[in-house]
């Protein structure tokens, strides 16, 4: 836990500075614009693109294929890459709680605060379309402390078991983008589909299956919007969260065991 926060100096800094540069340009915005902030659910999809990079700032300066000061411990190398990926993960969550306060801070201090009573369109059995008043619910904040979590544990296990990730990465997408040509229609915009909104979609995850839910409608004024085909579902994103989380641990520990045997 020490060495990695030692690791994660440089980035603390930097983190710390551009939380000054943010907080003094925002003040100046709502002294000069008189607007508020207001909390959104928006910021767990910056902390899942958080959690993808911060892999790489938990093992610079470490060489998970070559010799490196982290292999030369008296235990085995699975133990100290989980070790060590596991006190990474605990950084990433203290980050990303610091970042929420500092958020939900400014927010309070403008006048926002956190979102209460928003209007939703909700589609009902028949087809009509429901005015409702939403607040999010505890469980929808958690899942933007559980998205940068899970995103962490696919981007180590891809540190670890992959000599040169990026180079995977960047042929992973060629292939993809290959595959979408010659497939039939249809085929990769269906296999998205099931991988992100399917019933364990990874979207439930990210945030809370609100792309799931979200469907355009021509509202009573006229205009077109977002109507709720039901309302978010805390048990279908706990079931989505065990099996994303479960799959991200079993590719880690994997990962962890293939660098034991280099």
């Amino acid at each position: 836990m020490r060495s990695t926060s030692l690791t994660l100096r440089r980035e603390a800094f930097l983190l710390v500075f551009l939380l000054v540069v943010m907080t003094v340009g925002a003040i100046f915005d709502v002294m000069l614009d008189g607007g508020v902030i207001v909390v959104s659910l928006d910021i767990g999809l910056l902390f899942a693109v958080l959690g993808l990079m911060f892999p790489w700032a938990v093992w610079r300066g470490e060489r998970p294929f070559d010799v490196s000061p982290l292999w030369l411990l008296p235990i085995h190398r699975r133990t100290a890459a989980l070790a060590r990926t596991m006190a990474g993960g605990l950084w990433l969550v203290v980050i990303c709680q610091s970042i929420f306060i500092w958020y939900a801070g400014l927010a309070i201090i403008s006048g926002g605060g956190f979102p209460t009573h928003e209007v939703r369109y909700l589609v009902t059995s028949g087809g009509a379309l429901q005015r409702i008043s939403w607040t999010p619910e505890v469980w929808q904040w958690l899942t933007v402390f559980a998205a940068p979590l899970v995103t962490y544990l696919f981007a180590s296990a891809a540190l670890l078991s992959l000599r040169y990730p990026i180079r995977w990465l960047a042929g992973g997408l060629i292939a993809t983008l290959i595959l979408a040509i010659v497939a039939p229609n249809g085929f990769m915009e269906s296999v998205i589909e099931r991988l992100m909104l399917g019933p364990l979609g990874f979207d439930h995850v990210l945030t809370g299956g609100r792309e799931d839910i979200e469907m355009l409608v021509r509202l009573p004024t006229g205009e077109t919007g977002v109507a709720w085909r039901r309302l978010p579902d805390a048990e279908r994103w706990l079931a989505a969260l065990a099996a994303w989380l479960g799959l991200a641990l079993a590719a880690l520990v994997a990962a962890a065991s293939r660098s034991r045997r280099l």
